[in-house]
């Protein structure tokens, strides 16, 4: 599902559904850095929404805070690999847009 929303949204915004991606593309050099940061608060504000939106389909109040610290080898092992996949799928998908 992943590789279709960027195979989808990938030629309208770039695929830039997390700022490690838009980070990426600075570091490339395919973008400047006032965009991407323009595109990380977006993104940020986005999450928030998206978190809010989640909720209510669990059955949760849509404001709530973690009581269970969330960090540890295994957290942070799992994020690291999780977007090296994304910015990998979107970087390998840029050869499919138009």
């Amino acid at each position: 599902m992943l590789f279709v929303l960027i195979t989808m949204l990938g030629p309208v915004s770039g695929a830039h559904f997390n700022p490690a991606v838009s980070m990426a593309f600075v570091l490339c050099g395919d973008m400047g850095k006032r965009e991407a940061a323009t595109y990380i608060v977006v993104q940020i504000i986005a999450s928030i929404i998206s978190v809010w939106a989640a909720h209510p389909m669990f059955d949760l109040s849509i404001a709530q805070t973690s009581i269970k610290a969330r960090t540890g080898i295994d957290q942070w092992s799992a994020e690291v690999i999780a977007t090296f996949g994304l910015v990998l799928t979107i970087f390998g998908g840029l050869k499919t847009w138009p």
